[in-house]
């Protein structure tokens, strides 16, 4: 099951005996092209939302059924307190 390959994948930038500060592997974030017209943290702005509203419909057709709980991190305001925080980290990837 975990030994399955699907395929090359994306580059997640693991380097065998790199660490960093907190121990993980120095490309532990998965590296990506960033646009020339973003920042690595706009763009990381940039594709969270858009994934969030891809997704919005459906959380809020659970919402509405019961079936997912009205909580923070389901609304955008939630979304833009994760997003702060994850730039505050300085955890928006590499490029």
């Amino acid at each position: 099951m975990f030994g399955a390959s699907r395929g090359a994948g994306p580059d997640l930038g693991h380097r065998p005996g790199a660490a960093g500060k907190n121990g993980a592997g120095a490309g532990a974030f998965p590296r990506f092209d960033v646009p020339e017209e973003h920042s690595t943290d706009t763009y990381f702005e940039y594709v969270a939302r858009q994934g969030f509203e891809g997704r919005r419909p459906r959380i809020e057709a659970l919402i509405a059924a019961g079936r997912l709980k009205q909580h923070r991190r389901n609304t955008p305001s939630g979304l833009d307190r994760e997003i702060r925080m994850i730039q505050q980290m300085k955890f928006s990837g590499t490029s």
